[in-house]
């Protein structure tokens, strides 16, 4: 835009007042409001006007807007000499009123669907993750071969029912952020956490075994049912219900981003972290701990979720600032895990358990808490923060290259002490070389976020296997891991 651009709106916003002045002598002075256009519809105001040869259209017009009082079109331009001015068409010279086109100043806004691809790219995948192995535990004896077609069916049907799902929805990154955080909610993390709370809570399985009910499953067990079916079920709905969720704009992303972050640190962190100092996973008979710790987590996933919203607060967070507590927290937990190796601890396993829990607590708090107070003022895009992950992923190769190239062995300690000091010193030079290489800009809201869980289409030969119904019961019955992408 032209250097004067910002002279001309003022002026275009001084012309909009009135066409002029009240006359002082005027006991009841009339006021002339100018109602605005969208840039859209210049075109067809534009035409309505005869005799436009003091007007150039297209090139340099700042505004057009009809004066409410005398139906008069009013447009702000350029002149020739690059100044603002104002040229005023009374509508006795606009074309007949038939021909006027069926348009209004507040004309309905363009769908925001910035973050429309995101959502169906990210529902495609997660469901080759949810219905591969939903469809073996609801199905145990159901063809392999059948239940694989219909896996197939399901991932890429899901694609095209995202695309219709969202044809008409406003799909800023922040509401995409919420819908995709309620299918990983309902359709990943409930179904495996209330499995795992039943399994070791009541004696349903135990009931299935003894033949109550009727029916008797090979290998497939009553609470491998009860998750298959949560995890088909809740998919969808926490899809549904993250679209009618208001926690943040149709844009904040980043909050949402953090909002995740405070949500899953709370269920996974301390949700089977505060367990161990109560109870002994250990021991002969595990079930209390896991019982205990699936339902803590259960209750802190949605406390962490809606803390995160206080923590927030009101204020706008980048894609890069929400993303930072990840980078950060991680490592701080990682180095709590690593520094008490380098004790030599004569402890029994139970309280070395609880030991490295506690450090581990200890430093992923610290980190999360730097995360979010270093350098408060800095908007980091997504991928500063990327970087500044990289950066201590090489420090921390560079740290533990020292004690190799020296030919270190059967001594741990320096390998940690120069691994966990490379890692920190990565981060903050990571971090002061990040703003100096990284442009911001407002397109950094439309950073993104993929979170899948493993496995998923690697369930498709075990529907195939002989061994299927058996194989299938083996399946781990803590939450998979996550694996967290941005493109």
């Amino acid at each position: 835009m032209r250097k004067t651009a910002f002279f001309a709106m003022i002026a275009f916003s001084l012309f909009a007042e009135g066409n002029s002045k009240a006359d002082t002598a005027s006991a009841a002075p009339v006021k002339h409001t100018v109602k605005m256009f969208a840039q859209a519809q210049y075109d067809s105001v534009l035409s309505l006007i005869q005799g436009n040869d003091s007007l150039k259209f297209g090139a340099d017009i700042i505004g057009v807007g009809i004066d409410t009082l005398n139906n008069d079109i009013v447009v702000v331009a350029f002149d020739r000499n690059s100044n603002p001015a104002k040229f005023v068409f009374p509508d006795s010279s606009l074309k007949k009123k038939t021909a006027q086109p069926a348009i209004s100043p507040k004309a309905a806004r363009k769908l925001d669907q910035s973050g429309r691809t995101w959502f169906i790219i990210e529902s495609a995948l997660k469901s080759s993750v949810v219905y591969p192995l939903a469809y073996q535990w609801a199905f145990p004896h159901a063809d392999g071969s059948v239940l694989t077609g219909l896996s197939l069916l399901t991932v890429g049907g899901s694609l095209y029912g995202a695309f219709a799902f969202t044809r008409n929805m406003e799909l800023g990154y922040g509401k995409v952020g919420l819908m995709n955080y309620g299918s990983t909610f309902l359709g990943l993390y409930y179904p495996q956490l209330l499995a795992t709370f039943l399994h070791n809570a009541t004696s349903i399985n135990d009931r299935y075994k003894r033949g109550f009910p009727t029916v008797h499953y090979e290998g497939i067990t009553a609470t491998d049912q009860i998750k298959a079916w949560f995890s088909m079920f809740g998919f969808p709905l926490g899809i549904y219900l993250g679209s009618k969720l208001r926690f943040v704009d149709r844009d904040d992303g980043g909050k949402v981003t953090l909002m995740g972050y405070f949500s899953q640190t709370a269920g996974y962190l301390f949700g089977f972290g505060l367990p161990l100092y109560f109870f002994d996973p250990t021991g002969d008979n595990p079930r209390d701990y896991l019982t205990a710790s699936s339902f803590l987590t259960m209750s802190l996933l949605p406390a962490g979720f809606y803390a995160g919203c206080k923590i927030a607060g009101d204020r706008h967070i980048s894609a890069g600032r929400g993303s930072l507590p990840y980078v950060s927290g991680i490592l701080g937990g990682l180095s709590g895990l690593a520094i008490p190796t380098l004790f030599d601890l004569d402890y029994d396993k139970l309280s070395i358990i609880r030991t490295l829990a506690t450090t581990t607590l200890v430093g992923y708090g610290g980190g999360t808490m730097l995360g979010l107070l270093y350098h408060p003022a800095v908007d980091y895009t997504y991928w500063q923060t990327v970087f500044i992950g990289a950066s201590s992923g090489a420090g921390a190769l560079m740290g533990v290259a020292f004690p190799l190239i020296g030919k270190v062995k059967d001594n741990h300690k320096p390998y940690v002490i120069m691994g966990v000091t490379g890692a920190w010193a990565g981060f903050f030079l990571g971090e002061w070389l990040s703003r100096s290489l990284f442009e911001k800009s407002d397109r950094d809201r439309g950073a993104s976020g993929l979170s899948v869980s493993l496995p998923g289409l690697a369930a498709l030969p075990m529907l195939l296997s002989k061994d299927r119904k058996s194989s299938a019961s083996r399946v781990p019955a803590l939450p998979m891991a996550n694996l967290e992408w941005r493109f």
